[in-house]
């Protein structure tokens, strides 16, 4: 009975042995993929702080000009709007030029007469 409990011991200790061999690679996989996914991890967290740096380069950017747009924009209607009253008032030089003409020339038919 005591070779018989002696194997059993032994038996015992070969299965907790392997039980313990295949729990610690089991252990080594899990590590291993956990670093994986950890390396993983973190470059896709790089690639967002990347992308991420790069989208709100573009929005400055892109704010910037359209502010600048804008600017150009007012720029260019403050001038328009300059031409159209120096075109006014070269059209009422231009009428009251014309009065005088024909005032004149009607004070020299008169005087001719």
């Amino acid at each position: 009975e005591c070779k018989r409990f002696a194997r059993d011991l032994a038996f015992a200790r070969r299965e907790a042995k392997s039980a313990l061999s295949v729990s610690q690679e089991e252990t080594a996989t899990t590590l291993s993929k956990l670093k994986n996914s950890e390396s993983a991890r973190a470059e896709v967290q790089a690639r967002l702080a990347k992308v991420s740096a790069s989208l709100e380069a573009t929005r400055a950017s892109k704010s910037a000009a359209i502010k600048k747009h804008r600017e150009r924009v007012a720029l260019t209607r403050a001038a328009a709007e300059a031409t159209r009253a120096q075109i006014s008032s070269l059209e009422q030089d231009v009428e009251a030029a014309r009065a005088r003409g024909d005032h004149l020339g009607e004070r020299a038919e008169r005087l001719e007469s």
